[in-house]
C-alpha cells in the first residue's frame, strides 16, 4: 500500500509540475539538432558572456552551447520537475559541467539584468508577459533569441528559418 501512495505522489509531482510549466510557460517541447546548432550561431556568444535559457527543459541548448561556444556562463531556469532532473543528471556527466548552472525556480521572479544572451521558446502569450521584463532587465547589447513565437512590440534584428517551410527563430537586439 505504501508503494501505491509512493507512486501516486511520484507520478503527481512529476506530472503536475510538468502541467504547471505548461501554463506558466510552454510545454516542453525539446529542439533538436541544426535547429539548434543555428540558433546559437544567430545568438553569437561571445567569450565572457552570460547565456541564461528560459524554460530549459533537459538543457539541450544549453548543453550544446557550452560545447560550441566561449561563453563564460551558461544558466537554465525550469519549473517541471522531470526535465530539471535530467538536466541536473546530464550535467553530472558534462565536460562543460563548472560552466552550467541549472535552476529549479520561475524565470519571471528572477533577475535576467546580468544575461549576454537570453533564449527562450513561450508560447505567445508568455512572449507577450516577458517582454516587458526583457525590456525593463536587459542590459544594453543584450541579444535574445526567441524560437517560433515573436515579441508583440518589437522588431527582431534578424528572422532564421532552417529551411522554409520550418519554423523561424527570432534575434532581438537590446
Amino acid at each position: 500500500m505504501m508503494l501505491i501512495i509512493l507512486f501516486i505522489l511520484m507520478f503527481i509531482i512529476i506530472f503536475g509540475t510538468m502541467i504547471r510549466a505548461s501554463l506558466i510557460g510552454a510545454p516542453w517541447v525539446p529542439t533538436f539538432g541544426k535547429t539548434v546548432l543555428e540558433q546559437i550561431k544567430l545568438a553569437g556568444i561571445k567569450p565572457g558572456e552570460i547565456v541564461y535559457d528560459l524554460g530549459c527543459g533537459d538543457g539541450r541548448w544549453l548543453f550544446t552551447a557550452a560545447r560550441l561556444t566561449p561563453g563564460k556562463k551558461f544558466i537554465g531556469y525550469e519549473i517541471s520537475v522531470l526535465p530539471y532532473l535530467l538536466a541536473k543528471v546530464r550535467q553530472l556527466f558534462s565536460s562543460d559541467r563548472s560552466r552550467l548552472e541549472f535552476r529549479f525556480k520561475n524565470y519571471f521572479q528572477e533577475d535576467l539584468s546580468r544575461a549576454d544572451v537570453v533564449y527562450c521558446f513561450g508560447l505567445p502569450e508568455v512572449i507577450g508577459r516577458l517582454e516587458p521584463k526583457l525590456a525593463a532587465e536587459l542590459k544594453a547589447g543584450a541579444r535574445l533569441v526567441s524560437y517560433v513565437f515573436r515579441l508583440p512590440h518589437k522588431q527582431p534584428a534578424e528572422v532564421f528559418r532552417f529551411k522554409a517551410r520550418s519554423q523561424a527563430s527570432y534575434l532581438y537586439r537590446y
